[in-house]
């Protein structure tokens, strides 16, 4: 089973420590994570913005359920993805799952950071029905 690790972003130069003794430049961060964030100027930018995602969220399983018709379900995959890209595998259960509908983007995991234009662009065309 892959390694889970928590990183903390910091300004460029300076050490991120990671539990299990991992420890990260910022520079080598970007280098690696180059799918994730990219760019100095977006570390920048989101750092300051970014927050945990709760580990709860991952383990408890959810079911929902309703007397009425599901509403629209898609799934935007991301293609420039980082090491260990673990989203391709739901972007592949979208595509195969009724009730779904897949598309891809070519952008990081963020693109909200990284192309927020082509991210509206795409939202528009699904919120649009086309």
């Amino acid at each position: 089973m892959p390694r889970k690790v928590h990183a903390t972003v910091v300004p460029s130069g300076e050490m991120a420590t990671c539990p299990g003794d991992w420890v990260l430049s910022i520079t080598s961060w970007i280098a690696v994570r180059r799918g994730s964030i990219g760019f100095a100027e977006d570390v920048t930018w989101a750092t300051p913005r970014r927050r945990s995602q709760p580990l709860k969220s991952f383990e408890q399983k959810i079911r929902l359920q309703s007397s009425t018709e599901l509403p629209p379900r898609h799934y935007i995959y991301a293609k420039k993805s980082g090491p260990g890209d673990v989203f391709r595998q739901f972007g592949e259960r979208a595509k195969s799952e009724a009730g779904w509908k897949y598309y891809e983007i070519d952008a990081s995991h963020n693109p909200h950071i990284t192309c927020p234009q082509d991210l509206m662009t795409l939202l528009t065309t699904i919120i649009a029905g086309k």
